[in-house]
């Protein structure tokens, strides 16, 4: 008897191979929180897979501890950031910007300086009670004691507040006497 050697199996068709997966990466989003204070929050990117925000979390913090201080916070809507001081900025965004795979979204230049400055140029209690004193009495005596201390808050931060009183607690009036101030009564005071 003679063997045949038998056919050749086919061979099954390759599997295709599995797409490639989407390389990982984050948005690192800066943002003022306090006049000496912004965080970090993180996102998605478009065409990245987002690691979580957890992990993101990390590599930020991970990628700044050991040059500058920081702190964690948690919003209401239950989303993490890392906080830092303002006069840290350049050299968190430096960090940032070494990590792969992140885009930074950072503060703009002028509001950075106009947050950091705007504590800088306040009037004292002195300055405060002067300008008062230039008021009409008419005016001045209109004002509730909050609403005083409302005016005086605006006068020491030069006009640069905002007034969030509730409804018909007499935001217009304080209003009117900071405008009055400054349109009439201020001089070169804050000049």
């Amino acid at each position: 008897r003679t063997a045949h050697p038998l056919p050749p199996r086919p061979c099954p068709p390759p599997q295709p191979l599995p797409p490639p997966a989407p390389p990982t990466g984050f948005r690192a989003v800066l943002e003022v929180c306090s006049p000496d204070e912004f965080q970090v929050t993180v996102g998605r990117t478009e065409g990245k897979a987002f690691p979580g925000e957890a992990d993101c979390l990390r590599a930020v913090e991970d990628c700044v501890a050991s040059a500058v201080p920081f702190s964690t916070t948690q919003s209401q809507s239950g989303h993490i950031s890392s906080v830092f001081k303002l006069v840290h900025y350049e050299l968190v965004l430096q960090c940032l910007r070494k990590l792969t795979g992140v885009v930074v979204q950072d503060i703009p230049y002028r509001t950075r300086r106009a947050v950091q400055n705007a504590g800088t140029n306040c009037g004292s209690d002195k300055e405060v009670d002067e300008l008062l004193m230039k008021l009409p009495r008419r005016l001045r005596d209109a004002l509730l004691p909050f609403q005083l201390e409302g005016v005086k808050f605006g006068l020491r931060r030069q006009g640069r507040c905002l007034i969030a009183d509730e409804m018909g607690l007499g935001k217009t009036l304080q209003v009117s006497t900071l405008y009055f101030v400054y349109n009439y009564c201020a001089d070169s005071l804050y000049a």
